[in-house]
C-alpha cells in the first residue's frame, strides 16, 4: 500500500545497528537514510504481554539512537489511506522532499486486492 501509493520503496527486514556497531533491531520497512522503521505487529503482539514488553523495550532502544518508528496493527490495516498518511507525514518530518502519495481511484484497486 505504501508504494502502489507512489511514495518511495522501503527496504524489507533490514539489520539496524547503533552508532557503535551494537544490534538493535531488525526493521520490518526500514528508510535508512531518514532512520525511518514501518513495523507491522500483528495479533501476537497485541495479546502476549512478554512479546509486547518486548517490543517496548525494542521502540525504546531504537528511538534512542534516532529512528523513528510507526508500528502498524491488524486494526490499522482497515484504514489504509491513515497508513500512508503517518508514512508521508514521518518521512516529510525526516527530510523527504518527494510527491506526496497518489490515493486515487488505481491505489484503491490495488488496496482491495491486498
Amino acid at each position: 500500500m505504501i508504494v502502489s501509493s507512489g511514495l518511495p520503496e522501503p527496504e524489507c527486514n533490514v539489520p539496524i545497528l547503533a552508532p557503535d556497531g551494537t544490534w538493535l533491531a531488525r526493521g520490518d520497512l526500514v528508510y535508512a537514510a531518514l532512520k525511518i522503521i514501518v513495523e507491522f505487529d500483528g495479533w501476537h503482539h497485541e495479546r502476549d504481554a512478554v512479546q509486547r514488553q518486548k517490543d517496548l523495550e525494542r521502540r525504546e532502544r531504537l528511538e534512542a539512537a534516532g529512528w523513528s518508528v510507526i508500528v502498524v496493527t491488524s486494526a490499522d490495516l482497515a484504514h489504509p489511506t491513515s497508513v500512508v498518511a503517518r508514512v508521508y507525514e514521518t518521512l516529510v518530518r525526516r527530510g523527504y522532499r518527494g510527491p506526496s502519495p497518489d490515493l486515487g481511484r488505481r491505489w484503491h484497486q490495488i488496496v482491495r486486492g491486498l
